[in-house]
């Protein structure tokens, strides 16, 4: 039977050229947005006091705070970063560890307070990743098909960043109240390879060997406006941010090929390559926070809310559809299915963190952070809800002109992923750690 199911699938590619893409779905278009780390300032934000930040890095969080800034400051910001994770396939196959490390920016930017009359007037601009696509998956051990078992072996490397560049306005509206405007750019690209390898080692199949492997290079471009209010005293602070919505443009390649080896016969194999150009609508997105200072410590709150409901699909790509019953084969654009899924699957999330600020020596500060990011996914295990991301930073003020920050990021999870080629399932256990380096110089 496993001949048969490999067999047709190469007749019906050559006689009719059904592509040996798999259909795009739902995931495709949350992809862009959704991250193990979250999205935009939910990511950035958990230690920098969940976050009241008086420097540039404020435009990744609310752009009225860059109104706080009475020099002129600029900031720059690198990191390392460490994947490491425990696939299993289900239910009962071996673990598989695998990690991965990487090293690069994570942001820079200027701010430059103009002189008035009274209050204050700041223009600033950042450079800083709004989503960092960051996977490694190893899983290997017996799968059952109808009632044999075959041996298979995948991997999933991802890789990319979707940058923003944000151009920043801020002013003081009246005492100690403050508005902002950021216009943001984004644009980013994600590499996402796959290969699995299904190999007969029972002898139940015809064929000894199988390899498919998959390589995903989409492109997103897109464009939206930040809103900010934030109310300042010296104890209290308190902030709203409105995120308008943000379409992506996405230019997408994709790249499959099949190689298969049977007993006694020369080896055959198939490959396709397609271009696809789409656009995903992420919906408007609400924020707030609240901090209290009291003798130095700052103990504060932060809700962002997520409608992924509301994501919308548009495209022109169509798909092909073979029908069983009459051998017809049709033509139809895959938006309504797509759009359809997204309501039924995605439902409204809200992240929440919480974060402490404690003076440890004169002018050296420490950074707590805590964040729980809710995955958007209906009817999930109890286990697989939450991804959790945790901070621990350091700031310390030299000569009143130089600010240095260490900080370390650790986010984890578990999470089931699902190979619809071969009817698989990985359960994952992951786990994230980010070392970042900032420096901060007031003129």
């Amino acid at each position: 039977m496993q001949k048969y199911r490999r067999s047709f699938f190469i007749v019906m590619l050559s006689v009719f050229s059904i592509s040996l893409l798999p259909a795009q779905t739902f995931e495709d278009a949350l992809r862009p947005f959704w991250t193990i780390r979250g999205f935009g300032a939910s990511s950035f934000a958990v230690t920098n006091g969940s976050t009241f930040s008086r420097d540039v890095s404020s435009l990744s969080l609310n752009p009225a705070n860059l109104a706080t800034l009475q020099r002129p400051a600029a900031y720059m910001a690198f990191q390392y970063g460490l994947f490491d994770q425990e696939g299993q396939l289900v239910p009962n196959a071996r673990t598989s560890e695998k990690s991965e490390n990487y090293f690069r920016h994570n942001g820079f930017g200027f701010a430059y307070p103009v002189e008035v009359y009274q209050g204050s007037f700041v223009l600033g601009f950042a450079f800083a990743p709004s989503a960092q696509y960051n996977n490694v998956v190893r899983s290997e051990g017996l799968a059952d098909f109808e009632s044999s078992q075959y041996y298979l072996k995948s991997a999933i490397d991802e890789i990319g960043t979707l940058n923003s560049f944000k151009l920043s306005s801020a002013v003081e509206f009246r005492e100690n109240l403050f508005l902002g405007l950021s216009v943001n750019f984004h644009r980013g690209d994600r590499r996402y390879t796959y290969e699995g390898i299904d190999s007969d080692t029972t002898d139940a199949f015809t064929y000894s060997r199988f390899i498919r492997t998959e390589v995903i290079k989409p492109e997103y471009r897109g464009a939206n406006i930040d809103f900010g209010l934030s109310y300042h005293t010296s104890y209290l602070a308190f902030g709203l941010r409105l995120s308008t919505p943000l379409k992506l443009s996405v230019d997408e390649v994709n790249q499959i090929r099949e190689h298969q080896t049977y007993e006694g016969a020369d080896p055959s194999s198939a490959e396709d390559l397609i271009s696809y150009e789409y656009s995903v609508r992420y919906p408007m997105e609400f924020a707030t926070n609240a901090a209290l200072t009291l003798h130095d410590i700052t103990l504060a709150f932060d809700f962002t809310f997520h409608n992924w409901g509301g994501l919308k699909f548009d495209s022109n790509i169509e798909e092909t559809i073979f029908n069983e019953d009459d051998n017809s084969i049709k033509k139809t654009t895959i938006d309504n299915r797509i759009n359809t899924d997204i309501k039924l699957n995605l439902h409204r999330t809200t992240d929440i963190g919480v974060g402490l600020t404690l003076p440890l020596y004169k002018n050296i500060t420490a950074k707590l952070g805590y964040r729980l990011i809710p995955r958007p996914y209906d009817n999930l295990p109890k286990n697989e809800q939450y991804n959790q991301l945790m901070g621990l930073g350091v700031e310390a003020k030299l000569q009143d002109m130089i600010i240095l920050g260490l900080n370390y990021q650790l986010a984890t999870g578990s999470r089931k992923i699902r190979d619809s080629y071969f009817s698989t399932t990985t359960s994952q256990k992951f786990r994230e750690q980010q070392f970042t380096i900032s420096t901060s110089i007031l003129l």
